[in-house]
């Protein structure tokens, strides 16, 4: 059978843990024995808990990478389906921040209702947290700051995203892609 016991020490509580240790081995020498100190235990729990937190935090940066390249290959393709447009605005005379501007507005739409709904998915699974945690960890669920961040890091990400497609389409030849149609 486990039977645990606590001993409060004055002093030295490894030396104390040590001399604990050698008596009971004399006196049970079959027994299994273990006698941690409360401070190895509570750094044992830290550990796990800072393993934890590394974790998650690969685990975010992986989605915002793996969201930056999505946003990517959605721009880039909403553009390249939009070169004739672009070609005719260019032949047209619109400069290239007209171009940059089109591409960025079309494509921000899309991203301003995926961030509101991720909000509300992240308010929804905030409360829900909460509830289940129900103050086991003092995290503030419903700080505003946990919330802007995030956005607005997607936000310049889907920005940067969008640069390289509207690089390309406000340096695309007019009479070239007005050809090719």
């Amino acid at each position: 059978t486990h039977l645990p016991f606590l001993v409060r020490v004055k002093g030295d509580a490894e030396s104390v843990s040590a001399t604990i240790n050698s008596v009971l081995r004399a006196t049970y020498p079959d027994a299994t024995i273990e006698t941690p100190t409360i401070r190895s235990l509570i750094e044992g729990a830290a550990a796990q808990f800072w393993r934890l937190e590394m974790l998650v935090v690969i685990l975010g940066i992986t989605a915002v990478l793996l969201a930056a390249i999505g946003i990517y290959g959605v721009v880039s393709f909403a553009v390249s389906k939009r070169m004739r447009e672009m070609g005719i605005r260019i032949a047209l005379g619109a400069m290239k921040q007209d171009i940059y501007a089109a591409v960025v507005a079309s494509s921000l739409r899309p991203i301003w209702l995926g961030l509101l709904f991720g909000v509300l998915l992240a308010l929804a699974g905030a409360r829900v947290l909460k509830q289940a945690l129900s103050g086991l960890l003092p995290i503030e669920y419903f700080n505003p700051i946990n919330y802007m961040v995030p956005g607005c890091l997607l936000l310049g990400i889907s920005l940067l995203a969008m640069l390289l497609p509207a690089r390309r389409a406000a340096a695309c030849d007019p009479s070239k892609t007005l050809r090719e149609e």
